[in-house]
């Protein structure tokens, strides 16, 4: 952004868009004289405030404004690197070519300790000491401009006679815009988008290929495709305005931040994009110069200075994927290297009735995060009182969407030769995020994330989201905000005919729900525990298995019991568990101070925060040699389930049995496999007496009939020995909230058996067959 072309095309692009409206209404676009009035003081000038441009062009009838200014703005941007480098090398910088100019900005880019930069200023470029000194100081932008150069250079040249930018990129790569040929269905994403590299968008466009293909099988290809953007819907113009005050207070912030950090670390080097100095300085700010955690003050040096004393804590664990600035404060380093253990606040520090350890009693703690100051505040304090993070947190989820959104629209329009066709139709319609919502609102449509219907339910409001519909619901908007009134309150919004919700929920009912199928065998093989060999366990015992165990990962019962391996040291843990209450272990041993000690024949003391623990877990031996290890099967490491039926001399069944394959053994069946033609990963063959009926998997689909004979459809959500887990096709719920109490739906053999199951498949339509293995 910093080169002298990204600098031209920065101003040109605002004095072919800006726009003068005088007090009589009129508004006009400016005229040649006054856009290089303009662009000839904008090549001067760092930046311009648009009171100072008015007064340049002679705009001096009171009430005469830019539109600009309709948003807040008051300044617009000048060409910011000639106008601090122009001062320094003088008569040399108009001499200079458009080459040898790009070459001395990037070369002050790369620099990044100021007294090599001055070195290099005296010694190569000639300037004076005194000159170089201040060249040291300068900070030039470090962003990214929107295009290559080459294609900036193609805007410059057609923008320079005052084409406004959208006009200049059509007539400098019209080819963008020219509609090729339609084709009849969607081609595998990979040929059509070969660059696009982010996996969770490939799967995404992977599962609409299918969808739309199927539909275009069934029905032919639609007249229009209406696609939601994930992107807040600006619901009207003093909701705009808040938005944009929002963007300019951040700004404003960030930039006084980067002062502060400049004036507490002489010569430091803005980092491109993210800084993490800047960021600190706001959490700084935001948590009133004080450590949350442990009540410590804290000034510049111990933030940011060369031995810093607090580090950038995540609230919601780093597993989580969250890293934005909601999710983070301040902490100590001790405490958040140390302490923390990849934990909530709450889970670590909110058994805390007084300060120990260094750290504040939990009440004490909430009132510092209470007075933080900022618009996240709020946020983050829901989170520091949270004792555990919600299920369906995934921070990457929207941003994934927001790709997924633009990236689908750009795939479908290739239907049509493109978004607009060639008799210039619009083919894709992207409808922005948030609109759906409110029409639910105004139509009386509820909308429950518990069934996986609600995707459906958007979809059919999507279907009915024209243009003037947008229009006339953004009008309503304006009204309501104007009265003061909810959307919903102002009249004048009908359903789309008499009763669209009656006929809506009939629609919603019928729908089979289809899963994206996953049998790879990629996964966790195991739990992520070694166990120990195979020990002897004493006289007229057999063996036993030992693992080692954090304290605040024992239970109660481990430690009031013999499980604890090491008499002395059962002995020590439990007379400190004794004196810490007797209670929750789990919540007790979270805080190192309140492990158990132990003192060596030489007087030290060794603080015991792990022990060897009997366990009556049968693992299996995997590697050889120095890679053997003691492996056993975990939460989610099975990966399949076989059904068989045990006949009776007759043939016929009397039961049906199940056989659980971990993701373990699957795997070595296919390296025998790859060996030697033999077993599959799925074994069919169970001898005489025993009949395959079928295998599942989670995400699988199971018909099962009721006890009237009603049949509906199931999918697997968890497999274990006896305790498969599964859900009503539509039941959204995850896993956990179907294990709780009243919600659960377990299936073990038999019980499949007397519901006559069979293993199906539902189509992306929605229709189901069964499966023949």
């Amino acid at each position: 952004l910093a080169l002298p072309i990204a600098q031209e095309f920065r101003i040109l692009q605002t004095i072919n868009h800006l726009r003068v409206r005088f007090p009589s209404g009129e508004t006009r676009e400016l005229t040649i004289d006054e856009k290089q009035s303009l662009y000839e003081k904008l090549h001067t000038v760092s930046e311009l405030s648009l009171a100072e441009a008015r007064k340049r062009l002679g705009f001096k009838q009171k009430g005469t404004q830019f539109t600009l200014e309709d948003s807040g703005e008051k300044k617009i941007l000048g060409n910011r690197t000639r106008a601090k480098l122009e001062p320094l090398f003088g008569d040399r910088w108009t001499a200079m070519t458009d080459a040898e100019r790009d070459r001395l900005v990037l070369e002050i880019l790369h620099f990044q300790k100021p007294s090599a930069l001055e070195r290099r200023a005296v010694t190569a470029w000639g300037l004076s000491r005194e000159a170089a000194e201040q060249l040291s100081e300068v900070r030039l932008e470090a962003a990214y401009a929107r295009h290559s150069v080459p294609a900036l250079e193609k805007l410059v040249n057609k923008m320079s006679d005052g084409l406004p930018y959208s006009t200049a990129r059509k007539e400098a790569y019209p080819q963008a815009f020219e509609a090729g040929d339609p084709i009849d269905e969607l081609p595998p994403i990979i040929k059509a988008k070969p660059d696009l590299r982010n996996p969770a968008v490939c799967r995404a466009l992977t599962e609409l290929r299918k969808v739309v293909n199927a539909l275009m099988q069934r029905y032919g290809k639609p007249e229009k495709i209406r696609i939601e953007l994930a992107r807040d819907l600006k619901k009207s113009r003093k909701e705009r305005q808040l938005a944009t005050d929002r963007i300019r207070e951040q700004t404003k912030r960030r930039e006084a931040a980067l002062t502060k950090v400049l004036a507490a670390i002489p010569g430091y080097q803005p980092k491109r994009g993210f800084d993490p100095a800047i960021e600190k300085v706001l959490l700084f700010e935001e948590c009133n110069k004080t450590c949350p955690f442990t009540g410590r003050g804290i000034d510049m040096q111990s933030l940011i200075g060369p031995n810093p004393q607090f580090d950038v804590a995540h609230i919601y664990p780093r597993r989580y994927l969250d890293n934005s600035y909601a999710n983070k404060t301040l902490c100590y380093h001790e405490v958040n290297r140390h302490r923390m253990h990849d934990l909530l606040p709450y889970q670590a520090f909110g058994s805390n009735t007084e300060a120990k350890g260094g750290v504040l009693a939990w009440k004490d703690f909430l009132s510092n995060v209470r007075v933080f100051q900022g618009t996240a505040a709020r946020i983050k304090l829901e989170r520091f009182e949270r004792q555990e993070v919600p299920d369906d947190f995934v921070s990457s989820q929207l941003n994934d969407t927001r790709y997924n959104s633009v990236v689908a629209a750009e795939y479908l329009g290739s239907l049509y030769g493109g978004q607009w066709d060639r008799e210039g139709i619009r083919r894709i319609e992207p409808i922005t995020g948030g609109i759906t919502a409110l029409l639910r609102t105004c139509w009386d449509l509820y909308k429950s994330r518990d069934n996986h219907t609600h995707h459906a339910l958007d979809a059919i409001v999507l279907a009915l989201t024209d243009p003037g519909t947008v229009a006339q619901l953004q009008r309503l908007a304006e009204i309501a905000s104007a009265r003061g009134q909810r959307l919903t309150q102002v009249e004048g919004f009908e359903p789309p005919w008499p009763n669209f919700k009656q006929e809506v929920q009939q629609r919603l009912d019928e729908i089979n729900i289809s899963f994206r199928m996953d049998h790879r065998l990629g996964g966790l093989l195991h739990a992520l525990t070694n166990y120990s060999a195979p020990i002897p366990a004493g006289v007229g015992k057999t063996t036993e298995r030992h693992v080692r165990c954090a304290l605040r990962s024992l239970s109660d019962k481990d430690i009031t019991g013999d499980a604890i391996v090491d008499p002395a040291i059962r002995r020590l843990v439990q007379e400190k568990f004794e004196l810490l209450g007797g209670k929750d272990a789990a919540k007790l041993f979270v805080e190192p101070s309140n492990h158990p000690v132990m003192i060596a024949k030489d007087g030290r003391r060794i603080p015991i925060h792990k022990v060897r623990l009997k366990v009556g877990t049968k693992p299996k031996s995997v590697g050889k040699g120095v890679t053997q290890r003691h492996v056993a099967s975990g939460a989610n490491s099975n990966h399949h389930v076989v059904i068989v039926a045990v006949l009776d001399a007759k043939g016929k069944e009397t039961k049906w049995e199940e056989h659980v394959v971990s993701r373990l053994e699957a795997n070595a069946r296919l390296s025998a496999e790859a060996k030697a033609r033999g077993e599959t990963i799925i074994q069919r063959d169970w001898g005489p007496g025993r009949r395959f009926k079928f295998s599942f998997m989670p995400n699988d689909v199971l018909s099962i009939a009721d006890e009237q004979g009603i049949r509906q459809l199931y999918r697997v959500a968890n497999i274990s020995e006896g305790m498969n887990q599964v859900g009503l096709l539509h039941d959204a719920r995850d896993s956990k909230e179907l294990r709780k109490p009243g919600q659960r739906i377990f299936y073990g053999a038999e019980k499949l058996r007397k519901g006559q199951t069979i293993k199906v498949v539902v189509s992306p339509l929605g229709d189901w067959i069964q499966v023949r293995e």
